[in-house]
Formats: C-alpha cells, sequence, structure tokens
C-alpha cells in the first residue's frame, strides 16, 4: 500500500507514519504494510485558515495537488493525505472572539474522501491577534510570544500551548486515525 503525504514537515510526516502503524495494531489494516511518499504541496497551501470550512479546504487542497505530483511522477497512491492546522474563529453571543487552533486532515482512496478534525484549544487573544491582525505567521508568533526559535518544526504551537503535552503531530494522529475510520471499520459507515 502506497500513502502519499502532502507534506515533507516531520511532524506532519511523524503523525502519518503513527497513525497507520496504531491503525495496523489494532485492526489488521492495510493488510499490506505502508510505504510512505512525503511530497511538498505548500506552494498550493492556502494563506493562514481563520475558519473550519477554510481548513478543510485548505486539507482538501493538498491532497488534489498532492495527487497531481504523484500522478506526475508516474505512481499510483493507495490513500492520498492532506493536512490542515489553522484557526477556527467563532464569536460568542456577547460578541467576543474566541481563537482555536485546529488541525484537520482530508483522506482519499481518488474515490472517496474523508474529513476529520483533531480537536482545538484556545489561542491566548495576544498571540491570535499577532497572526490575524498584524499578519505573523503562526510559528513566527509563537516564537515571539515563547522566546523559543522553530517551533513550528519542533513540538508546534499545540505543544506550546499544552507544555508539550500534545504536540502538533498528536493532534494530526488523532485526526487520521478518525478520518481513515471508513477505511478500516467500513461497516459502521455503510
Amino acid at each position: 500500500m502506497i500513502v502519499a503525504v502532502g507534506s515533507t514537515r516531520k511532524p506532519k510526516v511523524d503523525a502519518v507514519r503513527e497513525a497507520f502503524e496504531q491503525i495496523r495494531r489494532d485492526t489488521s489494516w492495510p493488510q499490506q504494510e505502508p510505504e510512505f511518499l512525503a511530497r511538498d504541496v505548500s506552494p498550493w497551501a492556502p494563506a493562514m485558515p481563520l475558519s473550519a470550512e477554510e481548513l478543510m479546504g485548505g486539507a482538501r487542497e493538498r491532497v488534489r495537488q498532492l495527487g497531481k505530483l504523484v500522478a506526475e511522477e508516474g505512481l499510483e497512491a493507495d490513500i492520498l493525505v492532506g493536512m490542515e492546522g489553522g484557526f477556527n474563529i467563532i464569536h460568542s453571543p456577547a460578541g467576543k472572539r474566541q481563537i482555536f487552533l485546529e488541525s484537520w486532515v482530508y483522506v482519499s482512496d481518488g474515490q472517496d474522501g474523508y474529513f476529520a478534525r483533531g480537536g482545538g484549544i484556545l489561542v491566548p487573544e495576544q498571540l491570535g491577534a499577532a497572526v490575524i491582525d498584524e499578519g505573523i505567521e503562526l510559528g513566527e508568533a509563537v516564537d515571539r510570544c515563547s522566546g523559543l526559535s522553530d517551533v513550528r518544526s519542533k513540538q508546534g504551537a499545540w505543544g506550546y500551548l499544552t507544555r508539550d503535552m500534545v504536540s502538533r503531530r498528536d493532534s494530526f494522529v488523532l485526526a487520521l486515525i478518525a478520518a481513515l475510520a471508513p477505511f478500516y471499520n467500513s461497516r459502521a459507515f455503510v
């Protein structure tokens, strides 16, 4: 089985590997050992998503572009994986802006596709404002607020916000296991 991943970033690729390892261990799906192909689709990735709809659209677009790249290489993937992280802004009834960091996944076998989300965590207003109002990239904003460097490639904003109890990889593992459920538990999704 060939699993194509629409990212070359280590936390995302590791998340896909970990999700497949856990699924295989618990369900015997897929029967064949997966081979992973990581491809950079960032040139087609959207700007910082600010809603669930934009997050879902970004994950789906990553799969669409990934499918084109894999086909251009003369390869055929059994599963295509697109992952998108970003904000989902919700306004309370009182009008207060609440910003949640969310990790979304879209998986497809080329015919059917499924979305899932790996949870959400409230983003401090100062961090959210730097991204939304000042246009600073999330990784850069987290680096600036935390005093750390290259958080994006390591634990990510999730790790920073949870004191490393939930990493960027962890948030995507949950989303991947959920998105892949129609494949490994097809009887439940008839």
